[in-house]
This record gives structure tokens, sequence and C-alpha cells, in this order.
């Protein structure tokens, strides 16, 4: 069967359903080290790998990553909160960014995206900044729901003097109810400083002094004896296949979607009919019935701004509404008259 390459870039705003065809493999960016004195390269070397306490890796889980033959990523910013709720935020901006093709991080594969020092203590939140998505999907246009281009995850870590932290942030792609569509979302389970991970530069490199020759052999000898295996056996495993995905559809729906429900009512209290209530940045609504009553659900987990309006009222927004997985969040209105 014939495969429709369809290359797009997509820049990551608070958005809750971006159009995409992806999959691909990582280009490295570190941050630069600060200017000072000229040393000898040795002593200079030495001095800069003393100063790197904390390295940032980026990995991918598999799941459904085989259905792109490219997903480039591009990350620009990366974040880590000291102590806890109250503590500060230390915000790193990459340049250049870290362009980053997941097929090529599956399972234990990672990447190097940032390395430096970071005072020590406890950090409880980690987060990245998703710029861009540019990618190619094997056969048709699909669709990418993501919150926002920031994703962020609670994953306590310790930096301590003497040591290097090695901390893996890993980037999945899910399939998303019966739609056909595709969610972009961290692995808090497969991420943190204790997880093992294979340095694919590490990988490449060995590979190289093998010999580039022998290496597009083997690739070129097992691409062809997997093809003739997946031919074989795409008859007798599709109707299981089907059955798994959708299994594994209705598991990452009801656990990626909340709802937003609440009542819309004027100064007296009495409900309003027949208002609009918005989650604002996605195509996400709901008209009040006759109690005043509204429900949005299959909202993506995120922090939203919503608003209601109706004509003869002045319209009004609550922010930082949170849509928690298989939770509905409460936001009620109340309405003043128009002037």
């Amino acid at each position: 069967m014939n495969k429709r390459i369809l290359w797009l870039g997509l820049s990551f705003l608070l958005v809750a359903a971006l159009v995409l065809t992806s999959c691909g493999e990582l280009l490295p960016a570190k941050q630069g080290e600060p200017a000072g004195q000229a040393e000898e390269p040795g002593e200079q070397e030495e001095e800069e790998e003393e100063e790197v306490n904390f390295r940032f890796w980026v990995s991918d889980e598999a799941n459904v990553i085989d259905d792109f033959d490219e997903l480039w990523v591009t990350i620009t910013q990366i974040g880590m909160q000291q102590g806890g709720e109250s503590g500060a935020w230390i915000e790193h901006y990459l340049d250049p960014a870290a362009k980053v093709d997941l097929t090529k991080l599956k399972g234990d594969n990672a990447t190097e995206i940032w390395s430096g020092k970071l005072d020590n203590g406890t950090y409880s939140k980690v987060f990245i900044y998703v710029s861009n998505v540019e990618g190619a999907l094997a056969g048709g246009e699909i669709s990418l729901k993501l919150p926002s281009g920031k994703l962020q995850i609670s994953k306590p870590f310790e930096v301590t003097s003497g040591e290097v932290t090695e901390f893996v942030y890993d980037i999945t792609v899910v399939k998303a109810g019966n739609n056909g569509k595709y969610i972009l979302k961290p692995q808090i389970a497969q991420s943190g400083p204790d997880k093992p991970f294979n340095d694919i530069a590490s990988e490449e490199k060995k590979g190289k002094e093998k010999g580039e020759e022998e290496e597009v052999e083997e690739e070129e000898e097992e691409e062809i004896e997997e093809e003739e295996v997946e031919e074989e056996e795409e008859e007798e495993i599709e109707e299981e296949e089907v059955e798994e995905e959708e299994v594994e559809e209705e598991e990452v729906a009801e656990e990626l979607l909340g709802t937003v429900a609440g009542t819309v009512t004027d100064a007296s209290d009495e409900p309003i009919e027949g208002a609009s209530v918005v989650v604002e940045g996605t195509e996400l609504s709901a008209t009040t019935d006759g109690n005043g009553g509204y429900e949005i659900d299959d909202v993506p987990v995120g922090t939203y701004t919503v608003t209601a309006s109706v004509e003869g009222y002045q319209s009004a927004s609550q922010e930082n509404i949170e849509a928690s997985d298989d939770t509905t969040s409460t936001v009620d209105f109340t309405l003043e008259p128009s002037a």
C-alpha cells in the first residue's frame, strides 16, 4: 500500500486541536557555556565539565509512534521548580532550539538537549515548551491535541554536590477516541532522574566507527526482513489490532479528557436560558438550558479561560480553570445587565 507523505509545520499555542502529520529524528542543542578567560584547551574542558551538575534528556515511550515516518518536535525552553508549589522556577531558553525526532527516541533511546549547573536542593516540577512540530505520516491526515505548548509534570528530584543528575523527560504520542485523533503528552511514569537511557549520539558514533557501508547494508536487510514479516502477519493480526486500538482509545479518552459544567444566573439569582459558555482557545462550547445549566465534555487536560455571554447582559470570564482527567470542574457565572 502506497504511503502518502504529509509535511506540516505547526506552532503550539494554547489550543485544543492542531492538524499534524509526523515522525522523525533528534538534533540536540545545548545551552552555550559562559565566556571566560582564555585557557589551555585541556584545562578549559575540565573546568566546564566540573560546572555541569545537571543534564536534561528527552526520550519517547513507543505507544503509537510507529504510525509515523517522522515526528520532529522543536523544544525552545525548559524549566525546573525549586522546592514546593511556591518555589521559584529556573528557566532556560535553548539557543539554538532542540529539534527532536521522536521516532528515533523509542524505548530507552534518549538525547541530551541541555546541560549546565543548578543550585543544590530539591526540585518538584519540570516543564518543556514545544514551539513547533513538523513531520511525515504514513497515510492520510490526522489531528493532534495539545492543551498548550507547555508540557509540565510533577516529578521531584534532588541536585546534590559532587554528582550529575541525569533527568529523562519522556514524551509520547497516543490515540484518543474513535475519530483518528492523536495526543502529544508527557509520560510521567517514564520520566525522572532514575530512568535508564541509551544516548543515541553515543550509539551513532559507535555505528560510524563500525563503518557506514556495513551499517547501511544491515539496516536495509533488517528493513526487508521486517517488511516481509509484516506482510505475512498483516491479515492474521488485523482484527486483533483493531480491537486493541479501540480499547486503548477508550482508555486514553477517559484518562486525558475532563468536563466543565455549571450555571449562569442574573443578579437576582434567576437562571439565564440560552447563554453561550465557551472554553477559550478551543472549539468547545455549550448553551444553558431552562435552569441556566450547561456542561462541556471532552475538554483536554489543561488550564483555560471560560467565558459566558448572552444578549442583554455583560459577558463574564473566569481564568485559570483547571480541566483534570475524568473530573468535572464547576464554573458558575452571574451576569450583570448591559448598560
